[in-house]
């Protein structure tokens, strides 16, 4: 009988699990405090340390990891005016002038004359309640990323061609705005990548591995950074422009791009530090990306016939392996208002420099400038479930 946790457990895993090798999504400084998404879950029946992951919130956290603030997911938002069908993927929360902003994922709908289409709802979150900015309409295999930016303006980037561009122009990037009394986005004008040495890169249609990006947002800058690559951009928040485009690693080359980035994803963390417009990156040495060790895990999930159990086994040890081959962490600081890329000789106080068994690789930005090595949104998120469980554990004694 097939085990019917089987994918729960295999996303669980690789989000609450082995953690080593899997990217963490970017926090955010709010004032004094930091950002980040909590996920919310129960533990799967027979299977310990491994949890069903059914929801999250965003929690403002201080230096001791204590929640100071929740923020509740767009989904879970009590009379608020769309549908929670229309709600049910969020694609980034971000922090800006006092308000977070998210972008929702709706299930798909037809058209009159039966074509299918997805609904993308931007929210603003401000008087502790989520409000109501705007509807998107793309076909279903679009993806957006919505960057809230002033001026009622934002930074779109997506996987497809908003605008009807000629291949030779093509850009992910576009200027969108919402008009006043009206619910609905509006895509302004592209924004040129300012990639010119990957002109293929950005004239494919389909983009969808340009997904592996993470975004950073400062007071004001967003950043985007592609892990697979280490390519980034730059853009003001007040002008909903770019300002800078680059990459982490010198051995970037258009083959490496057009191969959708090297053989083992590169970047392990990004975070943004409290001194103003910097950004800190730990990866792998540059020197070993081209040695040929491949990302494993989709060759795992390929595999017919394995159990969880062996999943996990085979992925610890080949982990372990690659730990063993490439035992050293880079750590980089990018400076935003610049785009200057510096390869630390002297990483923050904090910073781990060697891979070791169990040793965790995102870290947690400190008010001092110093670097925590913890997964917080994981360990937040064990600090969920064990509350799940005392409250349930509550109710049953009532």
């Amino acid at each position: 009988m097939q085990n019917p946790y089987k994918h729960t457990m295999l996303k669980s895993l690789f989000v609450l699990g082995l953690s080593a090798f899997v990217q963490a999504q970017s926090g955010q400084w709010v004032d004094e405090l930091f950002m980040v998404s909590r996920s919310i879950g129960t533990e799967v029946p027979g299977y310990r340390n491994v949890i069903e992951v059914t929801g999250s919130e965003q929690v403002l956290v201080d230096e001791k990891n204590s929640i100071q603030k929740r923020i509740p997911n767009v989904a879970d938002a009590i009379d608020f005016p769309v549908s929670k069908k229309y709600l049910s993927v969020n694609m980034g929360y971000y922090w800006y002038s006092g308000a977070l902003y998210t972008t929702a994922c709706g299930s798909s709908e037809r058209n009159e004359d039966g074509s299918q289409f997805v609904r993308w709802t931007i929210a603003r979150w401000n008087d502790d309640e989520w409000h109501l900015l705007g509807n998107f309409k793309t076909d279903i295999a679009t993806r957006l990323r919505v960057i809230p930016c002033a001026n009622n303006r934002f930074i779109v980037f997506s996987n497809k061609n908003l605008r009807n561009q000629y291949p030779s122009d093509r850009t992910p990037f576009y200027k969108a705005s919402i008009q006043s009394g009206r619910n609905e986005l509006r895509i302004d004008s592209p924004i040129a990548h300012g990639m010119d040495e990957f002109p293929g890169f950005f004239s494919d249609q389909s983009l969808s591995n340009f997904f592996h990006c993470q975004i950073v947002v400062t007071d004001e800058h967003a950043t985007v950074i592609d892990n697979k690559t280490g390519l980034f951009w730059i853009f003001s928040l007040e002008k909903a422009s770019l300002v800078k485009s680059g990459t982490i690693f010198k051995s970037i080359t258009p083959e490496i791009v057009a191969n959708n980035g090297y053989s083992v994803t590169p970047i392990f963390c990004i975070q943004p530090e409290k001194k103003e417009n910097t950004i800190l990156i730990n990866t792998e040495e540059e020197k070993v990306l081209t040695d040929g060790i491949d990302d494993y895990y989709d060759k795992l999930l390929a595999v017919p016939g394995l159990s969880f159990e062996e999943i996990q086994k085979i992925y610890t040890l080949r982990s372990e392996d690659i730990a063993r081959r490439r035992p050293f962490i880079a750590w980089y600081r990018l400076y935003t208002e610049n785009g200057k890329v510096e390869k630390l000789i002297i990483p923050p106080e904090g910073c781990a420099e060697i891979k070791e068994k169990d040793i965790t690789l995102f870290f947690q930005p400190m008010l001092n400038g110093s670097v925590k090595m913890v997964n917080i949104a994981n360990q937040l998120a064990q600090d969920g479930l064990k509350k799940q469980n005392s409250e349930a554990q509550d109710n049953l004694k009532d």
